[in-house]
């Protein structure tokens, strides 16, 4: 199965490849994740993400996986880049994965790519953060109806 994942870091052990003395911000899970699924040879991953670069998009293989750097016109966290859509669709076109998985939706390349890869039943949305929100929403009700008296 090809999954090309859209993440909003690129994870150490691929700043490594690149030869890139960055550090990664969080996203340790993605790091352990990403190991565990390159020692499985019947999941071939795409990682995207994006990397400032003199090139739109940066390729690098790392064990079975291909990362996809791709530089963007608007490094803004609130600013839609229409250009990402042909950039996701190169991407797209040389990868051709099953599913695609966004990590987040809290930046507008993953409008972009939701819009390029155009699969709505082959998109996963992963959301997180989420838990400590609706903990409090939850709590309230939980301990009104389990009460013991």
């Amino acid at each position: 199965m090809k999954i090309l994942w859209l993440c909003n870091i690129v994870v150490p052990q691929i700043l490594k490849k690149l030869g890139d003395a960055g550090t990664s911000m969080g996203g340790s899970w993605l790091v352990e994740t990403l190991e565990k699924l390159s020692d499985d040879d019947s999941v071939e991953i795409a990682y995207c993400a994006p990397y400032k670069s003199n090139k739109n998009i940066t390729r690098v293989k790392y064990r079975n996986t291909i990362f996809y750097g791709f530089n963007k016109k608007k490094w803004s966290s609130h600013i839609y880049d229409k250009t990402l859509e042909s950039t996701f669709k190169k991407i797209l076109g040389k990868f051709h994965p099953d599913i695609v998985h966004i990590f987040g939706t809290e930046f507008p390349h993953a409008l972009a790519m939701v819009k390029s890869f155009n699969c709505p039943s082959r998109t996963v949305i992963h959301i997180q953060g989420l838990a400590f929100y609706w903990g409090g929403v939850i709590e309230p009700i939980y301990q009104q109806k389990f009460i013991m008296a």
